[in-house]
């Protein structure tokens, strides 16, 4: 499996988790009913951005000022947490250089086409600060 793989699963999960939920239970979940692969780097991934979750979301809300994190959609929301846990809190950080092409290619892959600026903006404030 791919780095980009494994991001894109993890952004999956993490999805999944905004809705609520045990996060075991929705790996289990997401292994047992879609066969979901679940690689160690999604996993380290979901795991990692959960427990560093409310910091995240307050480098989130920091970097979209008047937005507010319930305005963002949920799978943007979990493209940017994935980002920010990759940038600043997993234990090997990766550059902005790889971070930013690849959540906008998730948001593309999922969808989110019309938000993929706003993904890179988000992105590039929270690196340039």
């Amino acid at each position: 499996m791919t780095r980009h793989e494994s991001r894109s699963i993890a952004v999956c999960l993490l999805f999944e988790y905004s809705f609520g939920g045990d996060r075991n239970e929705i790996l289990e979940n997401a292994k047992e009913e879609r066969g979901d692969q679940i690689s160690a780097l999604a996993n380290r991934i979901y795991n990692g951005t959960i427990d560093n979750i409310e910091e995240i979301d307050g480098i989130i809300s920091s970097a979209v000022e008047n937005r507010g994190l319930k305005r963002i959609p949920r799978v943007v929301l979990a493209v940017l947490r994935d980002a920010v846990y990759e940038l600043k809190f997993a234990p090997e950080p990766l550059p902005v250089e790889i971070i930013a092409p690849e959540a906008v290619e998730i948001c593309r892959e999922y969808g989110e086409h019309e938000m993929t600026g706003f993904v890179h903006g988000v992105i590039a404030k929270i690196v340039n600060g």
